[in-house]
């Protein structure tokens, strides 16, 4: 009997052995098996990015297993997909926060370049203006978008300085492209840098295009070097301007000051004559043989020709101060004195608007500059401008939370 029951519990421990050894083996196997086909990071993040359009709470739950199964390490990819979903759920403010402490440079292109096209289009301007110069910083095929995006914010914000810097570059890898020249031309003539503005139409007229466009550049390069007081240079660009247009209205439109600046008056009076038969109710030819006029002395027929300009436009400040010569050399001080006056005041408006627009290139969020800015232009009898920069003011105004509240990396 002992040795029956001796014999049954070594087969109990035998079995008990067995059954001990494959539970181990099979939590082995488990643990092998989840180990081995646990989702990663990354494929947590493609899921999550997968349902981002139709389930955005999932996807910020799949986000969030990302950055936790980044096993204490930085996901970035994540962090921005994250960042990106909660901007598109209005959480603007945990959005930004959570922007704070990426590291942007770290992060995908694609999905930097989608959150701060995001960012920009719901006003959180510093989160999508450095998320977007991350991207332009970098040397691939996103760049081209990035710069365009960044181009267009700075245009509107009216930063023209960083908005150069943009156009120098969208032309420096489009240099085909007539668009990025025009773009850069324009900014520079804007900012008065006509040295650079002169560099530019040259190397503008060494690429190969249209006819049209490079004689669009043509007169360009004239009319600068008409202001730079170049009469030589100015001769000799318009002369290449005429082998392109032949006597075309633009090529007689500038002669009149080449001719003026070389001193010329009389042929300078008989060409801008003939544009004036051919446009009576232009201002601006009217305006041109109005101070040619004056400078060969005929008072009365400049005073005729800038009485029209001002009559059509009033707050016209060079026109204003021409009437004045005009009247002094008729010997009517009085309306001299009044029509300088009236020149003087409108070129003060003029050059503080400029002021105030250089002020906002530094500080585009203080709604100070638009409320002045709005009040000069209904001065100046522009109600359409004085709108814009009203609807400005209302942007930018401390209740509608667009001053940036705090400090964005620049990684």
């Amino acid at each position: 009997m002992t040795e029956v029951n001796a014999s049954s519990i070594r087969i109990n421990l035998r079995a008990r052995s067995v059954f001990f050894c494959v539970a181990v083996g099979m939590i082995v196997v488990a643990a092998i098996c989840w180990y081995l086909l646990r989702s990663t990071p990354e494929q947590l993040l493609e899921r999550g990015l997968a349902e981002s359009d139709h389930d955005p709470v999932a996807a910020a739950h799949l986000f969030h297993r990302a950055v936790n199964a980044a096993a204490g390490r930085d996901y970035p990819d994540a962090q921005i997909a994250l960042c990106r979903l909660l901007l598109r759920r209005n959480s603007r403010q945990e959005a930004s926060s959570l922007f704070t402490a990426i590291n942007c440079q770290e992060c995908r292109t694609d999905l930097l370049l989608g959150f701060g096209r995001d960012a920009l289009r719901m006003e959180q301007r510093p989160e999508g203006l450095a998320a977007l110069e991350s991207v332009a910083r970098r040397d691939v095929r996103e760049r081209l978008v990035a710069l365009e995006l960044l181009m267009s914010d700075y245009q509107e914000w009216g930063q023209r300085q960083k908005q150069l810097q943009i156009a120098e570059s969208l032309t420096e890898m489009q240099p085909q492209n007539p668009q990025r020249w025009s773009d850069l031309i324009e900014l520079l003539t804007s900012m008065a840098r006509e040295s650079e503005c002169v560099a530019t139409i040259q190397r503008a007229l060494q690429q190969d295009f249209p006819v049209e466009f490079l004689s669009h550049l043509q007169n360009s390069l004239v009319q600068q070097l008409v202001n730079q007081g170049d009469a030589r240079g100015a001769r000799r660009e318009l002369e290449n301007l005429r082998k392109l247009e032949s006597d075309s209205l633009r090529v007689r439109g500038s002669e009149v000051y080449v001719c003026r600046l070389e001193g010329d008056l009389e042929k300078s009076l008989q060409i801008v004559t003939t544009i004036v038969d051919d446009a009576p109710d232009l201002p601006f030819p009217r305006f041109t043989r109005g101070v040619v006029l004056l400078d060969l002395r005929r008072f009365n027929d400049a005073k005729d020709d800038l009485e029209r300009v001002i009559a059509a436009q009033p707050f016209n400040a060079p026109a204003q101060f021409k009437l004045s010569e005009a009247y002094r050399g008729l010997g009517k001080e009085d309306l001299a004195a009044k029509h300088q006056r009236l020149a003087s005041e409108i070129a003060g408006k003029q050059i503080r608007i400029t002021s105030l627009l250089k002020q906002r290139d530094e500080d585009p969020y203080d709604p100070m500059i638009y409320r002045e800015l709005e009040q000069l232009h209904r001065e100046l009898g522009d109600s359409g401008a004085a709108r814009h920069w009203h609807r400005w003011g209302v942007r930018v105004s401390p209740q509608n939370s667009l001053i940036p509240s705090a400090q964005i990396p620049k990684g």
